[in-house]
């Protein structure tokens, strides 16, 4: 069906290559109604049939306005003319408080993957373009990012987010993410298939709509593939830091339970950009963020640990210890607010908890502390136990104000361990592609 469409083929052999065989039973596809996500479904709707795969399509309302959901029905009317089913993901959940477009990027994630595990798709497809990787460059051009932040977005990386936190392996993948969205606007038209323009877009309020708008002037420029084929070199650099950074990782980094531990003279002469490769890595895998901390404040962070200093950065501590450097949870970042347990609970988004329910899992915090000190804790910690300002952001269990246990180090039928993803430190290095 795709012979006589040249953009069904490169889709077809994009996700070949992101997604080889054997196919999944079915697949997901993330629609908001706009050219991208459009010509994404139409897209994956034709890849789906050829190859007898289920496609499911989610639409996520964040109600931030009066005609969002209006266009989530006529989202779900396409994907029935289609024959695929629809469900539409509201949002409510905004405070008005905070970054509002960081807010809503992390709604989408947690919806997107709660809907994912109802329905059983391993898989979420997302539109995202050529147009977005250059925006996403020179916004993090104009923050002063290093080589990691101006490689732009990945084509696949993991989604640990949702209700099931035993689920090891969702996918997010961005098969058009070489196309231009002028591409496929018009492949859009010659088909005489409508789409929406997001008002948001266009909102000037936010820096991005500034870019973008910047951007659609020289969409069809020399300067637009020149910048395309920078993006690319870069991306290519990156991966050669990643190899290395890797293989240095291995001979001077440790895991220490939830921790990181570096041999504090190995880290400091490595390369600059391989240490500070190394470093982010360490803050974003133990608190799960997906974006690394800006270039300046880790070139900052270097400059104290030089001086023997420790700090805290991008919700992490470090800490030196000798000839070591620690790298571990900020009990501040993650709070000591008790939440219901309810015997089965991904925490800090990396810990596994399994215990009694009727309980509250919290962070342990100075409280927590004060009462292992006092000798109402029960069997001790093991000796090489992490020291107490790094186990004051580890999980605990309470019930009301008493401290039950601390399920990382001894069980009082508790278990605490970390996210299978955490096991891969030295693995995810590497950045997925």
């Amino acid at each position: 069906m795709s012979g006589d469409d040249p953009l069904q083929e490169i889709f077809d052999a994009e996700m070949a290559r992101l997604m080889p065989e054997p196919w999944p039973a079915a697949i997901g596809v993330a629609v908001s109604g706009g050219s991208d996500s459009t010509t994404l479904m139409h897209l994956a709707a034709c890849w789906g049939q050829a190859h007898r795969v289920a496609v499911h399509v989610a639409t996520v309302d964040h109600k931030l306005r009066p005609e969002s959901s209006a266009e989530a029905e006529g989202v779900a009317r396409s994907a029935a003319a289609l024959g695929l089913s629809h469900a539409t993901l509201p949002w409510e959940g905004w405070d008005r408080n905070g970054n509002l477009q960081n807010a809503a990027r992390q709604a989408r994630r947690t919806l997107l993957a709660e809907w994912a595990v109802e329905t059983g798709v391993p898989v979420i497809l997302l539109g995202h373009t050529s147009d977005d990787q250059l925006e996403t460059l020179f916004m993090n051009l104009s923050r002063g990012s290093g080589l990691s932040g101006l490689t732009g977005i990945a084509h696949r990386a993991r989604l640990l987010e949702g209700r099931d936190p035993w689920l090891k392996d969702l996918w997010l993948l961005r098969p058009l993410i070489k196309q231009q969205r002028k591409t496929l606007q018009t492949w859009l038209t010659d088909r005489s298939i409508g789409w929406l323009d997001d008002p948001s877009n266009q909102d000037q309020r936010f820096k991005r709509s500034h870019l973008r708008k910047a951007l659609e002037q020289d969409a069809a420029t020399h300067f637009w593939r020149r910048m395309t084929e920078t993006r690319e070199r870069l991306a290519r650099a990156q991966r050669a830091v990643e190899a290395y950074a890797q293989e240095v990782g291995r001979r001077i980094a440790q895991v220490h339970f939830g921790d990181v531990l570096f041999e504090r003279e190995g880290l400091l002469e490595a390369e600059d950009e391989i240490r500070m490769h190394l470093f982010s890595h360490a803050l974003t895998w133990i608190t799960g963020l997906e974006h690394r901390p800006r270039a300046l404040a880790t070139e900052r962070a270097f400059a104290e640990m030089e001086e023997g200093k420790g700090g805290t950065l991008h919700g992490c501590i470090w800490r030196i210890e000798g000839d070591r450097i620690r790298v571990f949870r900020e009990v501040k970042a993650v709070g000591t607010k008790p939440h219901g347990f309810d015997g089965r609970r991904l925490w800090d988004r990396r810990w596994l908890i399994e215990g009694p329910s009727g309980t509250d899992l919290r962070a342990l915090g100075p409280d927590g502390w004060a009462q292992m000190k006092a000798q109402r804790y029960g069997t001790p910690l093991q000796e090489d136990a992490p020291p107490r300002e790094s186990l004051l952001a580890y999980p605990s269990l309470w019930r009301g104000r008493e401290l039950l246990t601390l399920p990382p180090f001894h069980g009082a039928g508790a278990r605490a361990t970390l996210h299978p993803r955490c096991g891969e430190f030295f693995e995810s290095i590497r950045r997925i592609r």
